[in-house]
């Protein structure tokens, strides 16, 4: 009498190919570890990014060299990003992240874009203890001559 066995036909199956199966174990496992790690965050980025909004012209100071990647360690994303709907942020990765498409740089009130993006950065930087590392004058993020326009 032949008798089906399913444990004799798996574990034979994976020894034939247990290479393949570790190696597809593995993937997996280091996919969910990264999801879990990154917990939803973008890639960082390799370079400083260029903070200066078409929006502030002319411009009286030249445009920020950010760090990015440096932030990224310190703070979460929605701390700088924001689209407020009811009270409530709902800022996600891939909106709109232009201070300019909400605020306007004519606007000199609380929500006009100066104020906005100085409150934003210098805001945070102030609540940072003294460690020279959350600059909050003008030239220590506004560097003249330093190549950006």
């Amino acid at each position: 009498m032949l008798r089906f066995s399913f444990e004799k036909i798996f574990f034979s199956h994976f020894l034939e190919h247990k290479r393949v199966v570790c190696a597809i174990l593995t993937l997996v496992f280091f996919f969910i570890v990264s999801l879990i790690v990154l917990n939803g965050r973008p890639v960082a980025l390799a370079e400083p990014l260029l903070m200066a909004d078409p929006a502030f012209t002319p411009r009286e100071r030249p445009g920020v060299l950010f760090d990015h990647d440096g932030h990224m360690e310190l703070a979460d994303c929605l701390d700088c990003h924001h689209a407020f709907e009811n009270g409530r942020n709902i800022w996600e990765y891939g909106m709109e992240t232009q201070c300019s498409a909400c605020h306007t740089a004519t606007d000199r009130g609380r929500l006009g874009l100066r104020r906005a993006v100085h409150g934003q950065c210098i805001g945070c930087h102030a609540q940072q203890p003294a460690t020279g590392r959350a600059p909050v004058m003008c030239g220590a993020c506004h560097v003249r001559g330093g190549g950006q326009p």
